[in-house]
Protein backbone atom coordinates (compact mmCIF):
# COMPACT_ATOMS: atom_id res chain seq x y z
CA UNK A 1 0.00 0.00 0.00
CA UNK A 2 1.63 3.55 -0.82
CA UNK A 3 1.65 6.26 1.63
CA UNK A 4 1.98 9.70 1.06
CA UNK A 5 3.13 12.19 3.73
CA UNK A 6 3.19 16.37 3.30
CA UNK A 7 4.51 18.75 6.01
CA UNK A 8 1.73 21.00 6.66
CA UNK A 9 1.91 24.05 8.33
CA UNK A 10 0.20 22.45 11.74
CA UNK A 11 1.25 19.25 11.31
CA UNK A 12 1.47 15.94 8.84
CA UNK A 13 -0.57 14.20 6.49
CA UNK A 14 -0.32 11.22 5.62
CA UNK A 15 -2.12 10.18 2.59
CA UNK A 16 -3.30 6.79 1.35
CA UNK A 17 -4.26 6.64 -2.15
CA UNK A 18 -5.60 3.14 -2.31
CA UNK A 19 -8.30 3.27 0.33
CA UNK A 20 -9.33 7.08 -0.74
CA UNK A 21 -7.89 8.24 3.22
CA UNK A 22 -6.18 11.33 4.51
CA UNK A 23 -5.48 11.36 7.74
CA UNK A 24 -4.38 14.57 9.88
CA UNK A 25 -2.18 15.09 12.43
CA UNK A 26 -0.96 17.68 14.30
CA UNK A 27 2.95 17.77 15.99
CA UNK A 28 4.44 20.13 18.09
CA UNK A 29 1.69 22.71 18.31
CA UNK A 30 0.47 24.59 21.23
CA UNK A 31 -2.92 24.13 20.68
CA UNK A 32 -4.45 20.73 19.70
CA UNK A 33 -7.36 22.52 18.07
CA UNK A 34 -7.01 21.69 14.35
CA UNK A 35 -10.44 23.33 13.55
CA UNK A 36 -9.46 27.23 15.26
CA UNK A 37 -12.49 28.45 12.71
CA UNK A 38 -14.42 28.94 9.70
CA UNK A 39 -10.80 30.28 7.63
CA UNK A 40 -9.21 27.27 9.10
CA UNK A 41 -11.78 24.82 7.82
CA UNK A 42 -11.99 26.63 4.15
CA UNK A 43 -8.24 26.45 4.03
CA UNK A 44 -8.22 22.52 5.15
CA UNK A 45 -10.86 21.43 2.83
CA UNK A 46 -9.04 23.22 -0.22
CA UNK A 47 -5.65 21.70 0.62
CA UNK A 48 -7.16 18.08 1.02
CA UNK A 49 -9.16 18.72 -2.60
CA UNK A 50 -5.24 19.24 -3.97
CA UNK A 51 -4.27 15.94 -2.39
Amino acid sequence: MEYVVTDGADGFDLAIPEINTVFTHMVGSDVHNIMPGVEAIDALAAQMQGI
